[in-house]
This record gives C-alpha cells, structure tokens and sequence, in this order.
C-alpha cells in the first residue's frame, strides 16, 4: 500500500506519500470481532476501550481479515464510520466461493476480488453479488514473465536474523494482497482530490470511469464494477478538483436487500450524484415475488420506496431478484434483494472427516492425523505434544486416494480456512479450539497479511 519507493530497495508502493497508521486487531491468541470493530472505531476517531484516540482519524481503512458471521452491530459500526466519511476497504476472501464474507460484504465496505497477472480472477479469490471491485491480489502457481519466480506480489514483511526482526520483501497472494492495492488507490485520489466521500468512491466506481471492464460488460459478480486503474482514478480526482462534476447517476441504499425468513419488509433509498439532475423513470423487479412501492418521495422520484417480498407458493430455498433503477439521462443502477424461504439448514454430516496437526516451523510435515468421526460433529484432541506453534486443519477423503482437501471434499482449518490462526501451546494444555469445514471448489488456504510464512501456500494433504 505504501512502501518506501525510489530507494532501490523492494518493491515500489503504490502511494509511498501516504501516512499509515498502523492499528494491530490480531495478536498471538487470535482475535474476535470485538477487536476488529475497536480497530476499527480507533482509526475512525470514535471512542473505544483503550480510552485514547488518534491525532487525527484516518480517511480510508483497509480490511485485509475477514471470517466473522453477520452481527447487525458491527453493520451499524459501519455503517457510523461511513457516515464520518472514512472509505472502509475490506478482502473478499481467499476460499474460492460466493458466501458473503465479513467484514468485505456488509453494507458499505467496499468488496475487493483478486486477480492474477493475467487479469483473470485469482483461482483462490471469492466472487460474487458482494464484490465491488477487483485489483491485483497474485497468483503463486504462476510465471508469466518467465523469470523463475512466482507471480505473487512481492510484499513488505518482516525477517529474523539471529533472533532479530529485520526488514524483508517476499511473494504473497490473496484478497488481502487486492485490498491494500484498491486502499492505494484511493489514497493516491485523496492525495489530488481530498474531498473525495465514501459516495462519491461509489459513484465513480458504478459509472466505470475508474476501472477496467473485465467479464461481462458491466458489474459482474466476479470483478464487481472491474479492475481498479490507478491512472484513470488519478484523472477522475484531477477532474474533479478543477471542479469537474461527478457523472450523474440514481444510487440505492442499501445495493443488497437481505430478507432473511422473518422479514418481508425493507425500505430502499433513492438518491442522485452527480450535479445534471435526474428523475427516477422506472424502478423494476426481474422477478414476481418482488414488491416495490414509493413512501416518500418528491417529484423526481427520488426518496423513500418500500420493498415487499410475497414467500407464497414458492419451496424452500433461497432466492435472489434484480431491481432496475432507472434514470432520466438513461443510466440504469441496480439493488440485489435476497430472499430466504424457510430456515436455513444446520450443520450437516461431510462424512468421516480426519483432523491434522501441522508444525509451524516444518509446514510441510504431518505431525500426525486422528479420526474425528462421521457425525456431522467431529471431536478431535492431540496429546503428548511438547511446547510450540502448532496449526490445525481438518478435511474428507472421499475418494480414498491418501489426500484430503481434494477438489469436491470438504475442507477447513482453524480459525478459517482463509485466515488460519497459529495455536500457541505452552506448558498448559488448550481446549476449545472448534472450527467449520465446508465443501469448496479450490482449497489452497491463501494466508492474509502477518500470517507466518511458513502457511504461504499450504494445501493440507498428508
């Protein structure tokens, strides 16, 4: 994101005049939302726990974590630091699926896939109707230009020399690399344009005036609105800043309606940016169980709509509709609505599921495997094991072969499968380490930043 540029050293920032501040949510034991979100309310310059604030709030925050579940709480934390004006950028994930993954899918973060250096979508990146944009995340499979080393992205990070923390670079991957290149960029427009809002970053990005369409034409669920390019978002803050005006376009609030199987009702926010005015023209629902009516709106539509969904008839399932907005000027936006019909499913049973232990300091060796079972909870415990830093994984072998985690097997490791989380054990023993598995189309366990480089690209297999 910013690292020292011009010095012949490394790897060039992508804003090296940018001030960082440095917030650490993740320590030695892990870490829980709450320590995400006090992260979070420190560098926005709300009050917090630790009873101190910055000198001065930070005006983009970026996310390279992810894991927790939806909480509501954390949305309105959110959804208080947008409102501040401080653009909050988050890493879809690494586990290859479309699940919404926190913090990158709540409302008002913006989403970042990744891509490898061929501009295709990274093998381990997360997709789907949460993602807002796409930027360089690499590819460690792949060597492109020929030089014998992989395609990653070459990272600041950290070394030991004798025991002693020392500067390093090496090659990383993930969503976690694609977030702080977005971060980057939006620092470089502040460094031009520093009135630019969370609204506005969305405005630009939806009108695709900074970014390069890839897929499908238009916002796609793999690149979102496409890959960020730093020079066009670079001429979009100059224009702006000689009093260039913002393209004109409705924008809907939330952009995702989730109906989950209690609620039937939501309202939607209409509004305009740009400075050409516009009426609203049409508002409509690609599908008949969706519902859209105007509360409170003025002349040109713009203003409060009510959005109902009618469950009658239709199976268990979840569903998902498209609403169209469009514009006078002939611009169109969109607003996904999800439905749930029924409730959703609980655990379920991936069979018989074997649990690894795996040293920290030789990542390529099992220390050893047990069975955990086949009934859909799976206890596991080691014994006997001598002081270290241990990761625990934990995968199917349906097909018999001696692997786990193959392609169509489930897979998982502790804390996620995305952010795998090094256990510490001392002379105490530990318990309580429980973790999900689920079935992914790509298992390769991308670490995020300040993983140890040990799990850089571990695929759990005996």
């Amino acid at each position: 994101m910013g690292a020292e540029t011009n010095n012949q050293l490394g790897v060039a920032g992508v804003s090296w005049g940018a001030q960082i501040m440095p917030v650490r949510v993740i320590g030695q034991g892990g870490a829980t939302s709450f320590d995400g979100l006090e992260g979070v309310r420190y560098a926005a310059g709300f009050e917090n726990t630790s009873g101190t604030l910055p000198p001065r709030r930070a005006d983009i925050i970026n996310l390279s974590l992810g894991g927790s579940p939806f909480s509501q709480f954390e949305q309105d934390v959110y959804t208080q630091v947008r409102d501040a004006g401080v653009i909050v950028i988050s890493a879809a994930g690494n586990d290859a699926v479309s699940e919404p993954v926190y913090p990158a899918s709540y409302e008002g973060v913006v989403s970042v896939s990744a891509v490898g250096p061929d501009k295709q979508r990274a093998p381990y990146s997360n997709f789907g109707m949460f993602v807002d944009v796409a930027a360089p995340g690499g590819n460690l499979e792949l060597d492109l230009n020929g030089d014998g080393l992989p395609d990653g992205v070459l990272s600041t990070s950290v070394g030991f020399d004798a025991g002693e923390r020392k500067s390093a670079v090496r090659f990383m991957e993930g969503t976690s690399m694609a977030s702080p290149h977005m971060a980057g960029v939006v620092a470089l427009m502040k460094s031009v344009y520093a009135d630019l809002t969370p609204s506005e970053l969305d405005a630009l990005l939806q009108s695709g005036s900074i970014t390069e369409d890839l897929g499908e034409e238009g916002r796609d669920d793999v690149y979102g609105y496409g890959l960020i390019d730093a020079i066009r978002a670079l001429q979009e803050a100059v224009r702006l800043t000689e009093g260039g005006d913002l393209p004109s376009l409705l924008s809907a609030s939330p952009s995702l309606l989730v109906f989950e199987s209690a609620i039937s009702v939501l309202t939607l926010e209409v509004a305009q940016v740009g400075a050409d005015p516009l009426t609203v023209q049409d508002i409509s629902a690609s599908d008949e169980w969706v519902d859209v009516t105007p509360i409170d709106v003025d002349e040109a539509g713009l203003g409060t709509y009510e959005v109902a969904v009618n469950r009658t008839g239709l199976a268990d399932a979840a569903y998902l509709s498209t609403l169209t907005l469009l514009a006078s000027n002939g611009e169109s936006s969109a607003v996904t609505a999800f439905m749930r019909v029924g409730d959703p499913s609980g655990p379920g049973d991936a069979g018989l599921v074997y649990v690894e232990l795996l040293d920290a300091s030789r990542p390529g060796e099992i220390l050893e495997i047990v069975n955990a079972g086949t009934d859909g909870l799976h206890p596991y415990s080691f014994t006997g094991l001598p002081a270290g830093i241990y990761y625990v994984a934990a995968g199917t072998d349906n097909d018999n072969d001696g692997d786990l985690c193959d392609e169509g097997e489930a897979c998982g490791a502790y804390a996620t499968l995305s952010l795998p989380d090094a256990i510490r054990l001392g002379t105490d023993d530990i318990t309580d380490r429980d973790f999900l598995i689920g079935y992914r189309p790509d298992i390769l366990a991308a670490q995020a930043v300040g993983a140890p480089p040990p799990l850089e690209r571990i695929r759990v297999r005996p």
